[in-house]
């Protein structure tokens, strides 16, 4: 659809999110057979593509921070941007389909062309004019008034921009982030106490070596 214009900066980082998803299922895919973790497949095959895995989740974790704390957003731009940008596009081609009878392959074609029309001739889809071009190949749909404002509004489901389905993705992140911060810390505290008494042990075993010694 002509409206996609994805940040350059998030691309990056989804594509970067996938390989450590690869990489994960290559460690699994080597240690899948191995029957003990002393082995060659465990401790080395299963290893090697960890390494590369950890530098891009290092690199993904620190560009997404500097997103979130340098980006500014400009609403007023923004919004300007999203008319000019005919980001309604998908929700015109969902109206035709939904007015029927027509399939979403037809309805995404003639959205297209009423685009390719609108650029042209220097209108925005919300226009007259561009109603008036659907109503020209026998479509009542009315398109003023269909606004990027009215339709983020209006998809509150699925994980859409309205401000229900927003919040539920906020609040859904807050808690899974809490969990996983209770999860790390618990998981620190039993490396520790591991640690304190790997050594303990170790001291023991050198006393008690030292005291046979004299012996």
């Amino acid at each position: 659809m002509p409206q996609k214009r994805n940040p350059f900066l998030l691309e990056h980082i989804l594509g970067r999110t996938a390989l450590l998803t690869g990489a994960f299922a290559a460690a699994a895919g080597a240690t899948h057979g191995a029957p003990f973790t002393n082995s060659i497949a465990a401790g080395s095959e299963a290893t090697r593509p960890l390494w590369q895995a950890c530098q891009d989740a290092t690199d993904v974790a620190k560009l997404l921070a500097l997103i979130v704390s340098h980006a500014i957003p400009d609403h007023k731009r923004m919004r300007n941007s999203a008319r000019s940008g005919f980001t309604v596009a998908t929700e015109v081609a969902n109206l035709l389909m939904c007015e029927g009878p027509m399939d979403f392959r037809s309805a995404h074609k003639l959205t297209g062309e009423l685009v390719t029309d609108c650029v042209e001739r220097g209108h925005t889809i919300d226009s007259a004019e561009a109603t008036q071009f659907l109503a020209a190949r026998g479509h009542t749909l009315e398109l003023r008034g269909l606004t990027s404002d009215r339709v983020a509004a209006s998809a509150n489901w699925g994980g859409g921009p309205g401000a229900l389905a927003v919040e539920h993705c906020l609040h859904q992140t807050r808690s899974q982030w809490a969990t996983q911060v209770n999860a790390g810390r618990e998981r620190m505290r039993c490396w520790k106490s591991a640690q304190r008494e790997l050594e303990r042990v170790v001291a023991d075993c050198i006393a008690q070596g030292q005291a046979v010694g004299k012996a």
